[in-house]
């Protein structure tokens, strides 16, 4: 855990729900189940490669970047310099229109990369929590569809307009300038981020594990 999860408030729930389901498409909806496919061909990004002892760059093919989650602050450069090297990734994946997704952690990096803060959250988050999905984000009518496509937003969420979202964090992020929050909770008001027009999308909860992680990561920490 980050040492700034030390005497602060958290909201915890439990459920004997099968999984977190903010990822998986409703059965039934009149929306697409998920984002439309990234433009092809997806151009390539320069990043240098992890090892400092290594001088040169080189070039792959990047057709996607995806940083999950993980026990340290995101906001820790001094015992965690890997963090600025995810950063630079992820901005210029941004800038050459790469895909990237960020989850909790990942997701706090990719507000980072893009000119944003992370700070130690009013009240921390474990467990599940319900979410609001923005109205500029919605697609849960035609309507709704015609104006949030036509302003450069996804249907990440398959059409619906509330989530039921797995936690496991103590820090929050800031919505960076260039993108637009798409998703908001009662207890951390920054939970998700598009960046408009961009296959770009920083959500804080964990749509990656299912119930038999979520009793794991509460075994392991004695809940």
């Amino acid at each position: 855990k980050p040492s700034s999860w030390a005497d602060k408030p958290f909201y915890c729930t439990h459920s004997t729900a099968s999984n977190s389901g903010a990822s998986t498409p409703r059965s039934g909806s009149s929306s697409p189940t998920s984002p439309p496919k990234a433009p092809s061909p997806v151009p390539s990004c320069v990043m240098a490669p992890c090892d400092e002892t290594c001088e040169d760059k080189i070039d792959y093919h990047v057709v996607g970047v995806v940083s999950l989650g993980g026990p340290m602050s995101a906001a820790d450069d001094e015992n965690y310099p890997h963090i600025r090297k995810v950063m630079s990734l992820m901005k210029s994946a941004v800038e050459e229109d790469v895909p990237v997704l960020g989850i909790c952690l990942g997701a706090q990096i990719l507000s980072r990369a893009l000119g944003g803060t992370v700070t130690v959250a009013a009240i921390g988050e474990m467990g599940f929590v319900d979410q609001t999905v923005e109205p500029v984000a919605s697609f849960a009518t035609a309507a709704e569809t015609a104006v949030s496509s036509k302003n450069g937003f996804y249907d990440w969420f398959s059409g619906r307009k509330h989530l039921p979202t797995y936690h496991w964090h103590g820090d929050t992020f800031s919505i960076p300038a260039s993108a637009v929050r798409v998703a908001t909770g009662p207890y951390c008001a920054a939970q998700a981020f598009q960046v408009p027009h961009k296959y770009v999308l920083g959500v804080q909860w964990h749509p990656d594990i299912d119930i038999t992680k979520a009793r794991t990561w509460c075994r392991s920490d004695g809940i």
